[in-house]
Parts: structure tokens; C-alpha cells; sequence
């Protein structure tokens, strides 16, 4: 009987230190496998892994679509915009792009979704702190045809995004180093 109370609490001190060891270890969609990757906070998802390489031949021609958006903060006075012009973040986009470009086969069209995001520090939702510590983000959604193959959102902590260039940047290397 002594042994097999043994043998439960060896048992079970296997699995705790198990659960311990999954907890420090688990990878979630926080992202750091780029040095811009740690410089600040980025979620990176992708959606189709199987047309991630037509993706990037796609992107690589010069008939990339690129569309660009603002969603502005709600609950408090929108500062964000008086430093960031859409066209901007469409034009740095698609300067990034450019040393990737070579001649292209693919059939279909890369297009690049982007939303310019205010963080809302007003926002009642905002769970914590360090929620309102950000200024905005870029979400970058790249599509194959109709088809979202890989997202990507970038942080910037500068209200007045002096280091766009370089979030920027950030979107283009992440999917096109995948």
C-alpha cells in the first residue's frame, strides 16, 4: 500500500511539474522571431500556410494593391491623425516593397489591407494599464486574391509616430521572411 502512495505522489508531481513546464514554454500569436519583433509588441497570425510562398511571389511584383484606413479613437479627443496621412502609410509601404520586387509569375493579385488604429485610452474596455500605454497600431492584412493568408498587427508607443517608418518596415519583413 506504502508504494503505491508513493507511486500517486511521484505521479502527480510528474504532471505538476509538466503543466509548470507548458506554462513557461507555450508560444502563443505574440511574436519574436525578428529583432523588430522585439523592439515592440506584434501579433502575427497566418491564415492559409499553404499559399504563403505565392503570397510573397505575388508581393514581389509591382501590381500589389494597397488600401489604407483610420479608425480614430472614440471615447477621447483624436490626436493621432494630426501626425499620420494615410497616403503616407500607403506610399512607406510600398517604398518597403520595393526591394523585394522582381519580375513575378503568379496568377493572382497580392492585396494589402491596412488599418492605421488610435488607441482609444478613454476606451471603458480597456482592461489594464498597460493597455493605454500604446498609442495605435498597424494591422497589416496580406490577401491572395480574396483569400487572407497572413495578418499582422504592429504597436507604437509615440503619439506622435516618429517611428512609423520603422513599424512599417516591421509588416513588410515579417511577411516576407516567412
Amino acid at each position: 500500500m506504502r508504494y503505491i502512495k508513493i507511486a500517486v505522489a511521484l505521479l502527480l508531481l510528474f504532471f505538476l511539474g509538466l503543466s509548470v513546464f507548458e506554462q513557461i514554454t507555450k508560444t502563443g500569436a505574440k511574436a519574436s522571431r525578428l529583432s523588430c519583433h522585439t523592439k515592440s509588441t506584434v501579433f502575427e497570425k497566418v491564415h492559409k500556410p499553404s499559399l504563403l510562398k505565392e503570397l510573397q511571389n505575388a508581393l514581389r511584383s509591382t501590381q500589389t494593391e494597397i488600401s489604407v484606413e483610420a479608425l480614430k479613437a472614440v471615447y477621447m479627443p483624436s490626436k493621432l491623425f494630426e501626425y499620420i496621412e494615410l497616403e503616407d502609410v500607403r506610399q512607406r509601404t510600398k517604398v518597403e516593397f520595393e526591394r523585394f520586387i522582381h519580375s513575378s509569375t503568379t496568377q493572382r493579385q497580392a492585396k494589402i489591407s491596412i488599418v492605421v488604429y488610435e488607441n482609444d485610452k478613454l476606451d471603458p474596455g480597456k482592461k489594464n494599464e498597460e493597455a493605454k500605454r500604446y498609442a495605435g497600431y498597424l494591422i497589416y492584412r496580406y490577401y491572395l486574391g480574396s483569400e487572407l493568408v497572413y495578418q499582422i498587427q504592429v504597436d507604437f508607443m509615440d503619439p506622435q509616430a516618429s517611428d512609423l517608418g520603422e513599424k512599417i518596415a516591421c509588416a513588410v519583413e515579417s511577411v516576407m521572411s516567412l
